[in-house]
């Protein structure tokens, strides 16, 4: 990874702890890798200051392990943390669907018509990555459309474990149609102004996300705590 970088704005602190964050996420960086500021800051062009700013901003999260005079650690994944922070979402979702059919606007619903489209466009040409990011945006849209964006972004900070065995999982092709036919039923019920359709469905969509905690563990086992 590498990002040139001239300024220390704010936006540039931004922009490292992001790139920072989404590598990690994405699992380009292990769980329980070593990471020190010197060596931070020489791939991304920047301030050891930057960078140790960026790991305090990472520690919140829990995404690193702040070690003094060596570095940060990138944490193991906490399958506790991956359970409750499911268990919340998907309460708080369940009545952000029951807002949208009530509050949802056209406009809104023309951008998740879009997003529909856009993710059978990334699964026909087995663009798994991008499935994942279209997923998140087509949740995130409804949040939005319900002006219950900080609700998603406070969603979203809780969320670094679930979202790291999402890129450790391999979903098939089969498993992405599924989420997109579930997708399209949610975005019927919004528009049908049917809560309790939508709300079903959302439960039965965090269930086909369920994962084998044991298969995962085995073939990942250094990933976990």
């Amino acid at each position: 990874m590498s990002l040139q970088l001239h300024d220390v704005s704010g936006s540039v602190r931004d922009q490292v702890y992001e790139a920072l964050k989404d590598n990690m996420i994405e699992m380009s960086w292990k769980p329980g890798t070593l990471i020190s500021e010197s060596m931070a800051a020489e791939m991304m062009l920047v301030s050891r200051r930057v960078i140790r700013e960026a790991f305090a901003r990472l520690a919140k999260i829990r995404l690193v392990d702040i070690i003094p005079q060596k570095g940060c650690y990138i944490t193991k994944i906490d399958f506790t943390h991956v359970d409750e922070t499911g268990f919340i979402r998907e309460q708080l979702e369940a009545e952000v669907i029951r807002l949208a059919c009530m509050r949802m606007t056209a406009d809104h619903i023309t951008v998740l018509q879009d997003l529909l489209e856009q993710q059978e466009l990334a699964l026909e040409a087995q663009q798994f990555r991008t499935c994942i990011e279209l997923d998140d945006q087509f949740h995130e849209q409804i949040f939005i459309g319900c002006n219950m964006e900080r609700t998603w972004a406070v969603l979203q900070q809780k969320s670094v474990n679930s979202k790291r065995v999402r890129f450790l999982m391999e979903p098939t092709i089969a498993y992405w149609r599924t989420m997109i036919s579930e997708h399209q039923v949610i975005l019927r019920a919004i528009q049908s102004k049917d809560p309790e359709q939508g709300v079903a469905v959302l439960r039965n969509h965090f269930t086909l996300q369920d994962f084998d905690k044991l298969a995962l563990l085995h073939k990942y086992s250094i990933y976990f705590k």
